[in-house]
Formats: structure tokens, C-alpha cells, sequence
């Protein structure tokens, strides 16, 4: 058998089906299957709005130019502002932080749950510190409880990129929630593809509406409050323009895809948490190799992407990735490893030691069937003889 990093069957025949009657339908770009998948979508996270995009990417884009370019102008970060960003990332978490003016900061994470660690985060605040931009690391969610009081008692604004998280909450809320805005991915690798499309969250209603706007050219059109925008203009009030815009709209057949994964949600997050358990158990009857993210918190629930393993110092991980690979197990490292250590992020912050670790030990496997632990173990138990 292979197991590769996600399951080839993410995408339901239904799914499928309800994206042929999309295309066949004639309306294609963002229409009434996009509004009905973001009041479903807000109904299961428990938000007030949501807006699609065309990717997770370009949610996270969004969500920062919302609080640096707001219609009202009235900007909760200025440029030259510094966001806090963990070392552990992703290149579209931290390139809408630069493209807005902004410097981003680099946290280094912590070891067990893979999220910013936040005793580093006061060692690099500054008085030009403004927000904080966190990432639940593949289906773990970070502790919400001290990630609140820290923002709270340094009076930071907080955007959380749960790209990685969807069905991960925090003591009973579902992650995404607890920031001014939440972002989502609907890659066809995560927790609830469409094949490609993102999701911003929020409960701020006038943040609602500049998304809704700068995903659509920065135009007046889907906004709740267009008539106030329009009132004021002799200007055609389809072709508004009342913000900073891109083109990241979604298309129809995403959505009509994501209403119809949206009925198997939990069963599939059981399956991944079923997974991920018996990897666990699986790594610790090998003794050297460690599956990270098992940390109990309040009403903690996972939903696991993929499952981070660590290799302890008595082997290399090389050997055990050849091992694997050679087993058809597919691996690759955990998101981008410290993204410090990239050309494209050359001059920032390199001193993460935990960051490195992971970058030099860790990598992840698939996390959609339990068969993989067999597979795992039985792939691993000479590696180490």
C-alpha cells in the first residue's frame, strides 16, 4: 500500500457531482453556492461572518490588509509597525506582513505544540510591537487562554492562520475565534478541501465588509453597508470603488464542493484523531521517534492535518525518511521548517534553536488512515538496529 500526505479520495464523489451541476448551471464566478457556504461555514465555527477566497493564501492576505488598509481609515497597524510571527511558518502567513509595509518579527515556537512560544515573544516586543499574527500548527490548537491574556495585557491586535486547523478548538471554541480575524485553507490536502479556496472569519462587522470588498477589486457591490457608499456618489454603483482591492474571489463549483464536504466533517476529523493515536502509540513502542502535539488543555480538541513526528539523537533522520519513502509513505518537512532560514526571508531573526530542531529532526506524514501506524512500525524496525 501507499500512504500518501493526504488522502486521495478527500474530494466525495457527491462533492464531485454538485461541482459538475455548478458548472452546468451557467454561474460560475461567486454567486449564491459562495453565500450559502459561508453562512454554513460560520454556522459550524461559531462567527458572525465569513467570507470565502480563492485560498488560504489569499485569506491571510486579506485579513492583514484589513487592519492596514480599513475603508474607514482608521488603521489598527501602520507601517513600520512589528508583528510577531512564528519562526515555524509558511511564506503566505508572513509575505502579506511585508507587502503591507509591515515588519515581521520571528518567534521561536514551542517544542511540544509547535505554536509561538510566547516567553520568546516578549523577549523580542519593542515599542513598535503592534500584533501578533499565530498559526495553529497542523490541527493542534494553540492555548488560546494564555494567547489572550498576553495580547490583552500588551494591548496587541491578533490574527490567527488556522489554514492548518480547521475543526481544532480551544476549550470549546473553535480556533479562528478568539482573533480580530481567523483564516482558513481549503486546499485539497486540509481538513475540508474544495480542491483550492480560504475562508476569513470575524465577529467585527465593518471588517466583514472590507473583506467582502477587497477580494472583489475593493468595489461597494456585497458589502452591508454599500447603501451608505453609494448614497454619497452620482458614481455607477456597480462599479464602486470604496477600499484597497485584488481579484481573489471564489468560484461557484468551490463553494457547492465545500457545502457538500461540510456533511462529513466529523467523521473525518475522528478518522484523523483515530490516526494520529495510533501513530502515537506507534512511536512509542519504537522508543527514538516522538509525535508531537499531544499536550492536554482545556477541552483541547485536535483535528490533524498531518502528524509531526521528531527524531530523538540516536538516529538520523534521513535514514528514517528513506525508510519511510522506500515503505510508501510519503514525507516532507513540518510546513517550512524555520522559514528564517530561506533565501527569500534572508536579514530577519535565525537564533530559533527549537525552530531548527524541528527543521532538522522533524518531517510529517499523513494522517487520514489508521493503517499507517502498522505501516509505520513495520516500515521502522530494523531502521534503528
Amino acid at each position: 500500500m501507499r500512504f500518501p500526505l493526504s488522502s486521495p479520495h478527500a474530494v466525495s464523489e457527491a462533492a464531485i457531482e454538485s461541482a459538475i451541476q455548478c458548472l452546468r448551471s451557467g454561474r460560475h464566478t461567486m454567486g449564491p453556492e459562495v453565500e450559502a457556504f459561508e453562512k454554513t461555514f460560520a454556522s459550524y465555527v461559531g462567527s458572525k461572518h465569513a467570507v470565502m477566497v480563492n485560498s488560504g493564501s489569499s485569506a491571510n492576505l486579506l485579513a492583514v490588509e484589513a487592519m492596514r488598509r480599513p475603508s474607514d481609515q482608521k488603521p489598527r497597524w501602520v507601517a513600520g509597525d512589528e508583528i510577531l510571527v512564528p519562526a515555524l511558518s509558511w511564506s503566505t502567513s508572513v509575505w502579506p506582513l511585508i507587502q503591507a509595509g509591515l515588519r515581521p518579527v520571528f518567534v521561536d515556537v514551542n517544542p511540544n505544540t509547535l505554536d509561538m512560544d510566547l516567553t520568546d515573544a516578549r523577549r523580542q516586543m519593542t515599542a513598535r510591537t503592534a500584533g501578533v499574527l499565530l498559526i495553529h500548527v497542523l490541527g493542534i490548537p494553540a492555548d488560546m487562554t494564555a494567547m489572550q491574556a498576553f495580547c490583552d495585557e500588551e494591548q496587541l491586535f491578533l490574527i490567527e492562520d488556522c489554514c492548518e486547523a480547521f475543526g481544532a478548538k480551544w476549550n470549546g471554541s473553535s480556533v479562528g475565534t478568539y482573533g480580530l480575524v481567523g483564516t482558513f485553507s481549503h486546499f485539497f490536502s486540509h481538513q475540508l478541501p474544495t480542491i483550492e479556496g480560504g475562508m476569513c472569519i470575524t465577529e467585527d462587522e465593518a471588517i466583514a465588509d472590507d473583506l467582502r470588498s477587497m477580494r472583489a477589486h475593493g468595489w461597494s457591490r456585497n458589502r452591508t453597508d454599500r447603501a451608505k457608499w453609494e448614497g454619497r456618489s452620482d458614481i455607477d454603483p456597480r462599479f464602486l470603488f470604496v477600499s484597497s482591492g485584488y481579484n481573489v474571489r471564489p468560484m461557484e463549483l468551490q463553494a457547492a464542493i465545500g457545502l457538500e464536504q461540510m456533511r462529513t466533517t466529523e467523521a473525518v476529523r475522528r478518522t484523523h484523531v483515530a490516526t494520529a493515536c495510533a501513530l502515537r502509540s506507534a512511536c512509542g513502542a519504537l522508543g527514538w521517534l516522538e509525535m508531537l502535539g499531544f499536550v492536554p488543555g482545556p477541552r483541547r480538541q485536535w483535528s490533524w492535518m498531518n502528524a509531526p513526528l521528531l527524531v530523538k539523537d540516536v538516529i538520523s533522520r534521513n535514514s528514517v525518511v528513506r525508510a519511510l519513502e522506500s515503505a510508501g509513505i510519503e514525507t516532507r518537512p513540518i510546513i517550512a521548517g524555520n522559514i528564517t532560514k530561506h533565501p527569500a526571508f534572508a536579514g530577519y531573526r535565525t537564533d530559533c534553536p527549537v525552530a531548527d530542531r524541528i527543521m532538522r529532526d522533524g518531517f510529517m506524514i499523513g494522517c487520514h488512515d489508521p493503517a499507517i501506524a502498522e505501516a509505520l512500525s513495520e516500515a521502522l524496525r530494523a531502521v534503528a538496529a
